[in-house]
Order: C-alpha cells, then structure tokens, then sequence
C-alpha cells in the first residue's frame, strides 16, 4: 500500500457507511419503492373490480325491481278490462272489482311491493292496492314520453321510504292506455349495500343529484322490514339517519369504527360537492348501466394498504439490520488494520514535517524538489524556487528572547500557507530559512508572487503576547523555464541561495531573480 493510500485509510469507515447507505438507498429506490407502486396499483385494481362487481350485483337487484314492474303492467286480462273501460264498454266500478283483486295477489306473491295504483292514459285514478300513493307521485308518471319501466328521481319519490316506479300500459295496438305507480321496498338494497361494507371498506349508493341515496346502518339489526318501511326508512336525498347506540353497550372497537365512518361520510360528502378526495380514503365511483345511480366505494387508504406496508416494514428492517452487521463486521475487521495503518500515517507525518510551524521539513522537500524537476522536465513546464528568510532573525532572539523567535516563524508559516497556491509546496528549509515549489510559473508570475510575499510579510503585525513585532524577508528566486537541458536539484538551490545572498548584499527586504 503506497503513502498516498495510507494517508487516506481513515476514510475506509466513511466509504463502508456511504456503501452501506448506497446500497440500502438502492434497494429502495431501484427495487422497493417500484415494487409498492406495482403492489399498490395491483392492490387498487381488486378494488375497482370489486366495485365492478358490487354494481353488476346491485345492477341485478334494481333489474329484478324494474321486473316486478313490469309483470305488474303486463297482466293481460287486466289490461283488456281497462282497454274496454276506456272504450266504454264496462264502467269503472266493474273495471275495479274485476282488477283490484288480481293486483292484490300480485302485492301478496311479492313482498317486496309496497303499492301499486293503476291510472288511466290522462292521470285519472283509476284503482290502488297496498299503501296509499301520493298524488305527487302519480303526477310525476304523466310523461307521454314514458314508454318504459322508469324509477322516479330522488326529488319525486322524496319522503317514500323506498323506490317508486312508473310503469306504462299499452293494448295490443301500442297504444297507450295507463300506467302504474309502484312503490317497491328497498329492503333488498339496504340490506346488500350493508352486507358489501366493512369498517375499513363501505359502500354507498349515489344518486344522479350526486347526494348519497343509501349508506351502511350501524348494525345490520338496524335493517327495517318491508311492512316499516313507509316510517322507518330515511329519506331518498339524505344520509339515513343512525340510530342512537347504547353508549354502555358499544365497546371501544365499535366506537373506532363508528368514527371512521363518519371520517368516510364526510370525505364522500366533500368528493360529491368538490370532485376532490380526502387523501386518507381512496374513493371509487362505478355508474349504474342504464342508471343515472352510481355505486361509490370508499375505503380507509391506511387499512387498505396496511398489509403491504407492514411486510414493506418487515422487508426494509431486515434489509437495514443486515446492512448494519455487515458494516459493523468490516469496521471490526477493519480496526486492526487501520490501526496499524493510522500509526504509520502518523509517525510518517512526523519524519515530513517540522515540530514547530506544521510546514514540510528539509529532508521531504529535498524529496518533492525531486519529484517536481521530473514533473516539469517530462512536460517542459516552468519551475521556480523561493528561498526567503527572515532579516535580523538573531537580533530579534537577543532582544525578545528564542521565544519570541518561535512565535514569529509559526506566525509567518500561517500567513504563507495563506498566500502560496493547493499546488504549491513550501517548507521550513533551516532555521529562519524557508523554501517554496512554484511549479507552473513563468519568471514574471514569480517574482509577483515573491513581491505580494514580501510586501505582505513586512505589512503584517507579529506578536509576541503582548509585544508586537514587525519583521521583513529578503527573497531570491531560481527559475527554469522548461526548456533545453534541466537544472539538477543542487543548481537550482544553489541559484536561489545565491539570489538569496544578492538580496541581503543590497540592503535586505528586497526580491533577487537568479
């Protein structure tokens, strides 16, 4: 392992943390997270199928509504007496003793129909079997567009209690001679849409007039029976209204799921009114075939995806616990070695560089002096030496005391780290003396740069506690520059020490190029 590496090895617990770190981000970012994107896009396509199916279901529960009638409509005899009536031919009394009887079977073999009331093609009342049916009712049914069985819109059947049908009559002609107004109980709906939602799952039926037509009881005790429904069904265009629990009876899960539904209510009321979602619930609307009804389910999105999370949770964890021990085996392995290693740096350093100011020492600049000639020798490059040291430095000593002299030469290694170039080297060379590689620099760049040194040597204020101090160098510069036969190590320090001797010879604080 070569120095530049060993310098570095202290880095190896950083770089196996970040690998660590890289390699679980990875995971997740690459590999996880797509695969809960794909889960949950799976997992949301169940919930439109779902929602798909519940409609077909329900779809075949209003069919089976439309069909009863329908059947009622289409009793033949019935239809002849009225046909005749219309002509005629037998009065009303007679048209009703025959009729009324016949339809009061049809109301006994299905339960499901509350009331029926059978007009003529103008709206006359003609005859009713079952519950009273309002005239509002019967007026909403006088559409001579109307041609076949037709559910009546919330606003029309508002107060019924269950769902209202017109049902038109005709002979065998086409022609049009009545229609009937059916109330149909919606037992079976409320009961289906109960048994379809779970606390974390509900569905609901909306109407055309986006208001929620139906929404799951509290309890499916809560269902009211076909005989009830004309007092104990909610209204058509509101929320069915709960019945009032027994607060010493529900236990603590009833009341969570109770809030949750209402959280689910108030989040499908919002996405009725705006067209946005509540983000903690997941809202599905699927239209009714041939209906202006959609059926919407509403589902708890943390629930929903809780059983993906929670192995995600799993999956990460174990993935994360793994990551840890392989890391905190490699640094236990690892400690000896980097160890050993980090003594080695440290002696390393010691031999390169001088006790008292931090710089290269002499022995290590001879060696970088070695390797910065090959460098500019191999691509013909500039190189200069500066030599400097400090004028009247034993003076300084004799009057302040060695010191003072300490404290002035690692002040002054401070200032000219500040000032030399990252690819620059310098070194305390002797004992006032110092050496800097300016690789790169053309004569004229390097006597500025000893210029700037000197200039900002003898600017700066050195102190010694309390006592400032002022000094100045005197500089002498060597340069090659790249081209023809290179200089040897010892005729490039021998030029700069002689620039160095020229500069104290005139005077002192002064640059000299050699």
């Amino acid at each position: 392992m070569n120095i530049k590496h060993r310098g570095q090895i202290y880095n190896i617990y950083v770089v196996v943390g970040l690998s660590s770190l890289l390699l679980i981000s990875s995971f997740y970012f690459f590999g996880l997270r797509p695969l809960v994107g794909y889960l949950r896009a799976t997992h949301t396509q169940s919930l439109e199928l779902a929602v798909q199916n519940s409609a077909g279901r329900l779809q075949g529960i209003l069919q089976h509504h439309e069909d009863l009638a329908r059947q009622a409509a289409s009793r033949t005899a019935i239809r002849l007496k009225q046909a005749a009536y219309l002509r005629g031919e037998i009065s009303r009394e007679a048209l009703v003793d025959f009729s009324q009887p016949k339809l009061a079977d049809a109301l006994r073999a299905n339960d499901l129909i509350l009331a029926i009331a059978r007009q003529g093609p103008d709206g006359e009342p003609l005859f009713s079997v079952g519950r009273p049916v309002p005239v509002t009712l019967t007026a909403a049914c006088m559409d001579d567009a109307l041609q076949q069985v037709q559910r009546l819109s919330n606003e029309a059947a508002k107060r019924t209690g269950a769902l209202v049908y017109c049902s038109p009559l005709f002979d065998g002609s086409g022609e049009r001679i009545g229609f009937d107004t059916l109330i149909i109980s919606d037992q079976a709906v409320q009961q289906f849409i109960g048994e379809q939602s779970r606390p974390a799952s509900l569905l609901a039926l909306v109407s055309g007039e986006r208001q929620i037509k139906y929404w799951p009881r509290q309890t499916t005790t809560d269902q009211p029976s076909a005989d009830q429904a004309a007092t104990e069904q909610p209204t058509t265009d509101q929320v069915p209204a709960e019945q009032a629990p027994n607060d010493q009876a529900l236990t603590e899960q009833a009341l969570t799921e109770q809030a949750s539904k209402d959280q689910a209510q108030t989040a499908l009321q919002q996405f009725l009114a705006s067209g946005s979602s509540d983000p903690r619930f997941i809202i599905r609307q699927q239209p009714l075939e041939g209906d202006r009804w959609s059926l919407v389910s509403i589902v708890d999105a943390e629930q929903f995806y809780a059983p993906i999370d929670q192995q995600i949770q799993v999956l990460l964890a174990t993935t994360a616990g793994a990551t840890l021990v392989v890391y905190l085996l490699t640094v236990l392995s690892l400690r000896p070695i980097v160890s050993t290693l980090a003594r080695e740096e440290h002696l390393l350093s010691l031999s390169r560089t001088d006790g008292l100011t931090g710089l290269y020492n002499h022995a290590y600049m001879q060696e970088l002096i070695d390797t910065e000639l090959e460098r500019a020798t191999r691509y013909q490059r500039p190189l200069t030496l500066v030599l400097f040291d400090i004028d009247h430095f034993k003076a300084l000593n004799d009057q302040h005391g060695h010191q003072a002299g300490d404290q002035v030469l690692m002040q002054l290694a401070k200032l000219c780290q500040t000032l030399i170039r990252d690819s620059d080297r310098i070194a305390r060379y002797g004992g006032e003396e110092f050496l800097i590689i300016l690789p790169e620099l053309e004569p004229e760049q390097s006597q500025q740069f000893a210029e700037r040194l000197r200039h900002e040597i003898e600017q700066a204020r050195f102190r010694f506690g309390e006592t400032p101090l002022r000094i100045t160098m005197s500089i002498g510069l060597a340069h090659w520059n790249g081209q023809g036969t290179p200089p040897t190590k010892v005729e490039l320090i021998r030029a700069a020490d002689r620039a160095l001797y020229k500069s104290k010879e005139q005077g002192r604080n002064r640059v000299t190029l050699g």
